[in-house]
C-alpha cells in the first residue's frame, strides 16, 4: 500500500505510518550515518577542548611568582624577622603621605611582635596569611586570612606574622611610620 500516490485514509493510516519509499530509505540511512559521524566529531571536539583547557591550567605560573616579580624585595632586618621580605610599591613610610608596601613571608618565616604608629590596611594577595595580635609570638594563636581578604591593624597595637605557608600581602597606610619591635619578656 505504500507508493507515491498512496492516499491516507482512516482505514490505511496505521499501515502507512511507517511506510517509506526507496528514495526515503536511502536518505534515512544517510541521515543516520551522518548523525553518527556528527556525534563522533562532536565528542572528539569536546575531548580536544577539555585537553586544551587542562594543558593551559598545567602550565599556568604560580600566583606567588606574579606577585613577587617586579618590585625589588629586601630581607626584613634579622632582629625583627626571618624568612620575610619587603618591597615598597608606592610612596615612602618616612614621609607624611600615603604608602604601600608588599611583604612576602615564606613557609616557616617569622615577623616578630611589633607596632606601627599609624593604622595599616592589610590585603592578602596570595596564599593564606597567618597574622596574630599580642606582645608574644604564638604561631598557634594567629588567625588565617585567606587570599583576597583584608583587615585593619590599628596604630600602636602589637602584632606579628607567621609563615604557615608562603603568603604575599600588602600594607597601606599614611606616614610617617616606623617599625617598633616589642621587647621580649
Amino acid at each position: 500500500m505504500c507508493g507515491p500516490h498512496t492516499r491516507l485514509t482512516s482505514r490505511n493510516i496505521d499501515e502507512n505510518a511507517y511506510c517509506h519509499l526507496p528514495a526515503e530509505l536511502t536518505s534515512l540511512k544517510t541521515r543516520d550515518r551522518m548523525s553518527r559521524i556528527q556525534e563522533i566529531l562532536m565528542r572528539a571536539s569536546w575531548f580536544s577542548l577539555a585537553a586544551l583547557i587542562a594543558a593551559g591550567c598545567a602550565h599556568t605560573p604560580s600566583a606567588s611568582n606574579a606577585w613577587t616579580t617586579g618590585p625589588t624585595f629586601a630581607p626584613m632586618a634579622a632582629a625583627t624577622a626571618t624568612g620575610a621580605f619587603a618591597a615598597t610599591l608606592d610612596g615612602s613610610t618616612t614621609k607624611a603621605a600615603p604608602y604601600t608596601i608588599r611583604v612576602h613571608i615564606t613557609k616557616g618565616g617569622k615577623i616578630l611582635p611589633h607596632t606601627h604608629p599609624d593604622p595599616r590596611v592589610i590585603t592578602v594577595v596570595d596564599g593564606n596569611l597567618c597574622y596574630g595580635f599580642g606582645e608574644a609570638f604564638d604561631p598557634e594563636a594567629c588567625t588565617m586570612y585567606p587570599e583576597g581578604s583584608y583587615f585593619l591593624v590599628p596604630g600602636n597595637v602589637p602584632h606579628y606574622g607567621y609563615g604557615k605557608e608562603d603568603a604575599v600581602y600588602q600594607e597601606s597606610g599614611v606616614g610617617p611610620s616606623a617599625f617598633v619591635l616589642v621587647p621580649t619578656k
